[in-house]
């Protein structure tokens, strides 16, 4: 072969790999342009699904500013997302342990009428929470906070890993935030009080 033949023949290779880099660059752009992104529902069951945030564990809630909307699973038997509960006043009430929870049993029904919901939220899986609460009867929500997302973004836990802190969040009727207790295990006698006395003092 003369020079000149295989200079055009190197020139012609070259022409021909640069196209097909062209192609699938413009394939590949068009490809993540078209692409459908994932659901929430796509989230494992017991994961935390919270719209708008990348759960900063710094993050923090303060009375008067909406409550950051969630969905979690847990005793419902299915998911249940926070915003769903407007129209009633919400107790929610924090703990990296479901047992803990339980005594709340005993004031359930006098927090039914004031007319509050009352919501627990913990970090057990979805399986054992349904499992305890039907042995247990118990007629108030308790919600699975799996990954820890939920306590991240309510400001209950310090580090990635780290437990669920003890917590006490009551919402109003329209999803405001009207009291927050932090880092305080408390008695259900004592939720039972500060709910009454957020509730008396509007």
């Amino acid at each position: 072969m003369y020079p000149r033949e295989r200079t055009r023949l190197w020139a012609a290779l070259f022409a021909l790999w640069f196209a097909c880099c062209l192609a699938s660059a413009a394939l590949a752009q068009e490809t993540t342009k078209t692409s459908t992104p994932s659901s929430p529902r796509d989230v494992p069951a017991g994961a935390a699904i919270v719209p708008g945030s990348d759960s900063d564990p710094a993050a923090h809630i303060e009375v008067g500013m909406m409550a950051p909307d969630f969905e979690l699973d847990g005793s419902a038997g299915k998911p249940v997302r926070l915003s769903s509960l407007r129209g009633d006043w919400v107790a929610l009430v924090f703990n990296d342990r479901m047992t803990p929870l339980l005594k709340l049993t005993k004031i359930d029904s006098d927090m039914q009428r004031m007319g509050v919901k009352l919501v627990a939220v913990c970090r057990e899986k979805t399986r054992y929470v349904r499992t305890q609460a039907h042995r247990e009867n118990l007629t108030f929500l308790v919600l699975t906070d799996v990954s820890g997302q939920v306590g991240a973004l309510y400001g209950l836990r310090g580090s990635r890993g780290a437990n669920l802190s003890p917590g006490f969040v009551v919402l109003d009727s329209n999803g405001r935030v009207k009291l927050v207790r932090s880092g305080e295990p408390l008695s259900a006698d004592r939720v039972w009080q500060l709910t009454h006395d957020v509730m008396t003092n509007l």
